[in-house]
């Protein structure tokens, strides 16, 4: 990593990150005047601290001011930052607490790190630091229980003086310390520690009390709660979520994501839930996932492109989840680089898109590697070259599968197309290792993206043979798999597929090849197209039924007649072979124009004619003008967005026209040998 960031950081753009800020700064200006909002002050003192981190000294003031001002609204960012910042700049301490002896200090930082922790252990890197420092350092575990016995003597003062404001906060700290202090695995103290939560929700509906419980308590040492214990650990969530602690938030909205529920009102919930959690505080995660919804569309796939590129720039200069010093989150800069790729909100800004990857890559994100690579690879940024595209190919195929799997596909077509780079075994090794991640990921989660290169993959013999029926196999899995999705990135792959396919279908060798593989009878044709007819089927695939319906009563309409014309022309033939010395025949000659009318089909799209109708039985068949034996094709059936099984379907409808047509060539060459038959005939009896 080391070696590639001088790589990525001349791609960066700073500019735009910097007016970022500057936003940023005057909306938490705005929200600190009006609503002395905790989180928009700890936004003001990192934005400070981050100047300072800058050689700007004259903001640390600032920086401590603020996270003071966010603390006192117990926000455990800031008040994890708090505990740093007073163990390394003693004279701006001073300036800001006066003169504290070194054993104040501890504790003052030790309270400030506990209040923190007890938030949530996720909330930050303090429950992280407790746990380090109770175990390696003997004054921190001292400190730590001075301050536990502190806050037991404070419980009994405050609820003899029927003081409670306080006491939700103060029980759950007690119990998080008693908790992490209890090295011995007591179980008594372990009980105490679960009543000591009980006391900190129930009683007084503490938020942190009751997400504790579900969080930590509950999940990791059910074994030790009470048997008559009624309330389990989504109801503690909810409880927790419904007093707006951000990370109980957070979770419920996970935890929403049902495959069996309404999408729409899955993704409303999510949204309500991230949005509470957002403004409480902040997170990065949180403000991703909102950014994901507008991107992808929470209500039928409604995509607000603005909305989404807002979250994602809040997301980039927000606090990450147990990363209190990491600003931003690598897919904030990645989703907003690609809304900038893909010009989703405006036009295409490819320089700009290359700048946020970059930024996304320097926090290890390895997608973005392959994005940043292939804008370099497609020439879409200026002063890069393709070596430079391999070398980030290269670094990303050294992390999970699935990037492997992309980065070699794309050095596998580097290494076949790039004039400067041509290396037949390279390009081929790389193929398989893509073939081969690809093949794992699926057995372990199935990915339309996958099923579409490793379509690909078949369809074009990259690395492996060249397999046209597997390819169309893997092409309709890709869209069977991304038939439910909202995911503009596996939508598009969706459409890929379709049009793959198509090109498959349009291929007269293969159409040809699959007539022969799998003989079917006529019959069993039109059952497979009543299918579609049956209210069931389509509300299960979710068709759009009035277009589906109209296309499919027209093929089968289509293909009824085709049969019954093969059905008269085979009967036909076989009666004047058998007769033909027995009956009186006049001079003609029967052709396919005396079998055809005029009549045109109505469902017919004129765009896609093509030269040479042919009508039989009042059925127009299409033909290429340069090659009569090309089997016809049908309506092209698209799939239509949001059609579970269309695709498959309309393989087998392609796969029937096909066969159907290969019939009907057979059944013209029959009217042929009829009429050579006739006219034979006719000249014998005229002799």
């Amino acid at each position: 990593m080391e070696e590639i960031a001088p790589m990525l950081e001349k791609f960066i753009q700073d500019d735009y990150i910097n007016q970022a800020i500057l936003d940023a700064k005057e909306d938490c200006l705005h929200h600190c005047q009006s609503e002395n909002n905790a989180h928009a002050y700890y936004q003001l003192g990192q934005f400070y601290y981050q100047d300072w981190s800058d050689n700007q000294l004259s903001d640390l003031s600032k920086a401590l001011n603020y996270f003071e001002k966010a603390s006192q609204g117990n926000h455990p960012i800031a008040m994890y930052m708090l505990y740093v910042l007073l163990g390394n700049h003693e004279e701006e301490v001073q300036k800001l607490y006066g003169h504290l002896s070194e054993q104040d200090l501890m504790l003052k930082r030790g309270k400030l790190c506990l209040k923190a922790a007890s938030q949530g252990r996720r909330s930050c890197n303090a429950h992280k630091e407790i746990t380090h420092t109770i175990i390696h350092s003997i004054s921190w575990r001292e400190t730590y229980l001075k301050i536990l016995e502190e806050y037991k003597q404070t419980i009994e003062i405050e609820e003899k003086n029927l003081q409670s404001e306080n006491l939700g906060q103060l029980y759950n700290m007690v119990a998080y310390l008693l908790w992490m202090t209890n090295e011995e695995r007591d179980l008594q103290i372990f009980t105490q520690a679960i009543n000591y939560f009980k006391k900190s929700s129930w009683q007084y509906q503490y938020a942190a009390g009751y997400y504790n419980l579900a969080d930590w308590a509950l999940s990791a040492y059910a074994n030790i709660i009470d048997d008559d214990f009624d309330e389990d650990i989504t109801e503690c969530m909810k409880l927790a979520g419904e007093l707006g602690h951000p990370l109980a938030l957070y979770h419920l909205a996970n935890e929403s994501i049902n495959p069996d529920s309404d999408s729409n009102q899955r993704n409303m919930r999510m949204s309500d839930y991230l949005t509470r959690s957002s403004t409480s505080l902040g997170y990065a995660e949180t403000l991703v996932c909102l950014g994901c919804l507008h991107l992808h569309g929470i209500n039928d796939g409604q995509s607000d492109f603005k909305l989404a590129k807002r979250y994602f720039r809040q997301a980039c200069l927000a606090p990450s989840y147990e990363e209190s010093h990491w600003i931003g989150s690598h897919w904030a800069y990645h989703q907003l680089a690609y809304i900038f790729e893909k010009g989703l909100d405006d036009t295409k800004q490819y320089s700009l898109a290359g700048s946020l990857y970059a930024q996304a890559g320097l926090l290890k994100n390895y997608h973005s590697f392959c994005k940043l690579a292939k804008l370099i690879e497609k020439k879409r940024l200026e002063n890069a070259n393709i070596a430079l595209a391999i070398r980030l190919y290269q670094t990303a195929a050294t992390y999970d599968e699935d990037t492997a799997g992309y980065a070699n596909y794309r050095l596998g077509k580097i290494y076949l197309n790039d004039a400067e780079h041509v290396d037949a075994n390279k390009s081929k090794r790389c193929f398989r290792l893509a073939y081969k991640f690809y093949k794992s990921e699926i057995e372990l989660c199935a990915n339309a993206g996958h099923y579409y290169r490793l379509g690909l993959m078949h369809h074009f013999g990259y690395g492996i043979g060249l397999d046209q029926t597997k390819a169309s196999k893997l092409y309709q899995k890709c869209i069977y798999e991304a038939r439910l999705s909202h995911n503009i990135s596996i939508r598009h792959y969706r459409q890929k597929a379709i049009n793959k396919l198509n090109i498959l279908f349009d291929d007269e060798n293969y159409s040809q090849q699959l007539a022969h593989q799998a003989p079917t009878t006529m019959q069993s044709m039109m059952e497979k197209v009543s299918r579609f007819d049956d209210p069931s089927w389509q509300e299960m695939l979710g068709l759009d039924q009035a277009a589906v319906l109209e296309e499919n009563h027209a093929l089968k309409k289509r293909m009824s007649q085709i049969e019954e014309t093969l059905e008269l022309m085979k009967k036909r033939l076989t009666l004047n072979i058998s007769d033909q010395q027995q009956l009186p025949i006049h001079e003609q000659t029967i052709t396919e124009e005396q079998f055809s009318s005029p009549q045109s089909d109505q469902n017919e799209n004129n765009s896609q004619q093509v030269e040479d109708d042919v009508y039989i039985d009042g059925v127009k068949l299409r033909k290429k003008k340069a090659s009569p034996s090309t089997p016809v094709k049908t309506n092209n059936i698209q799939p239509s967005r949001g059609s579970p099984n269309l695709a498959n379907e309309n393989q087998q409808l392609k796969q029937a026209n096909n066969r159907l047509t290969l019939e009907v060539s057979e059944l013209k060459e029959q009217v042929k040998r009829l009429s050579v038959i006739i006219n034979k005939a006719s000249k014998e009896t005229d002799l």
